[in-house]
């Protein structure tokens, strides 16, 4: 009888570990491939997998893959780089079976690990790979166009609710003398708008009864132009929206002088809210502006304070967006290493053309879009060039051009600023004339593919990662 039993268990345990071999996936391919500043490891499997983040020091980035073997001999990457030594793969251990992606650095350097699905593992650097130069902005700027089809746009950013709708401006949106209007937005082919609630420390006494009374006023809006517009709480939401003939509207907050509790995430998030800017000109609860100075700021965080690493925490589990526009340079680095999510500057530039105080200096730039971030860049011409009275839709291309330059054509995207108090240049005077803005691009050689990220792609892509999951 005993011989019976312990015959029994060994055919049960060989069929489960039959079933386990069986189950097992098969690193069958890895490709590296260079954009702008960042090297991106892509290690492809034959079926979903685990992985864990194992470096073991600083000059080297190791990541286990659980229940995966080696299958047949795997060609790594080899690249030509003065950060990148060699890019190695291999069975780490049998039992369990392991599979170790190590990737051997020079020196230390910024990076992220993903996954591009359930079968494709992404490990992304910063390299210290030299950027071409700045090509020369051409000149003169091409004439305004009034009527343009084109390319589904999504802008980031604009101030259209708190500034020109409230309180009983509504009917006007229709074909008003704003710079986001329903027929400017039709003609530009703007297919997404984020409105933002903007508020004031200085002036508004309590940020989250008027940040409450700006979205009452946001949906009564939408409820004006059922026919036109639509909420959009998330990506999908903003595809069912196109089929249906609508543009999007997206709600953002400007600044967290509404936020008081992490448990306000959650509430914000309930009434519509998907991005976050951490601040506006002035310290917030949850961090410093880059305003901010010893007047303005005696007590700076430094960064984050306790309570904004938290709120970074909340807003990812919650999923909203986290906009570091507005943020001080501190701000951004502490979000960068306390977001497991990436981040967004919804309207900013690059500081390479003009050191405004809110301009992204290369070595942000690069941390954002290294993480999987996006940058909108802004049509303000005191953000594009030292002379900002002969600001042209070229220079906003520049902007464009040097951001995907140093972080990818991933990274970059549309953060107007409409209605915010803004002059913008000749070729971008409101929502009709975003168009222009690919035309020039094209002329400098930009494909419909890019032009396409840029425009919507990017967002949507953020969108998806952030919020659809």
């Amino acid at each position: 009888m005993r011989v019976k039993v312990l015959a029994l268990l060994v055919l049960v345990a060989l069929m489960g570990w039959g079933a386990k071999s069986r189950s097992r996936a098969s690193v069958t391919k890895v490709e590296g491939q260079r954009d702008g500043v960042r090297f991106i490891v892509k290690v492809y499997v034959s079926g979903p997998f685990k992985y864990k983040t194992v470096t073991l020091d600083p000059n080297r980035i190791a990541v286990d893959l659980a229940n995966t073997v080696v299958a047949g001999p795997i060609e790594a990457p080899s690249p030509d780089d003065p950060t990148i030594l060699r890019v190695r793969v291999g069975q780490h251990q049998n039992k369990p079976p392991v599979v170790r992606v190590v990737v051997d650095l020079r020196q230390p350097t910024q990076y992220a690990v993903s996954k591009e699905g359930d079968r494709v593992l992404v490990i992304t650097m910063v390299t210290t790979y030299e950027p071409a130069p700045t090509p020369p902005a051409p000149s003169p700027a091409p004439e305004p166009k009034t009527l343009k089809a084109g390319i589904p746009a999504i802008d980031l950013h604009c101030d259209t609710v708190v500034k020109k709708l409230y309180p009983d401006n509504i009917a006007a949106f229709a074909n008003g003398d704003f710079h986001v209007t329903l027929a400017k937005m039709k003609q530009g082919s703007v297919a997404g708008q984020v409105f933002a609630i903007w508020t004031n420390a200085r002036t508004i006494p309590d940020g989250y009864i008027y940040a409450n009374t700006m979205i009452d006023c946001f949906y009564d809006f939408l409820k004006a132009y059922p026919n036109d517009l639509a909420f959009a709480g998330c990506a999908q939401d903003f595809e069912q929206n196109r089929m249906k003939g609508k543009i999007s509207a997206f709600l953002s907050l400007e600044g967290a002088e509404p936020v008081r509790t992490l448990d306000d995430l959650n509430y914000f998030y309930q009434r519509g809210v998907r991005m976050i800017g951490l601040a506006w000109n002035y310290q917030t609860v949850i961090c410093d502006t880059a305003f901010d100075d010893p007047e303005r700021n005696p007590t700076p965080y430094q960064g984050l304070s306790p309570f904004g690493v938290e709120a970074v925490k909340r807003m990812n589990q919650v999923g909203i967006l986290i906009d570091v526009s507005h943020a001080s340079d501190d701000t951004v680095r502490d979000v960068l290493a306390a977001s497991t999510d990436p981040i967004v500057a919804s309207h900013s530039c690059a500081a390479h053309f003009m050191p405004h105080y809110r301009n992204l200096k290369d070595e942000l730039i690069v941390g954002i879009c290294a993480r999987g971030g996006v940058i909108g860049v802004i049509f303000n011409p005191p953000f594009l060039i030292p002379d900002k009275k002969n600001a042209t839709i070229a220079h906003v291309a520049d902007h464009v051009e040097y951001i995907a330059r140093l972080g990818g054509t991933e990274c970059v995207a549309l953060g107007s600023d409409f209605d915010g108090g803004i002059h913008p240049p000749p070729g971008l005077e409101d929502s009709s004339q975003i168009q222009n803005l690919a035309d020039v691009l094209r002329q400098r050689g930009w494909t419909e593919d890019k032009l396409r990220k840029l425009y919507f792609g990017n967002f949507l892509r953020l969108l998806r990662q952030v919020v659809d999951e």
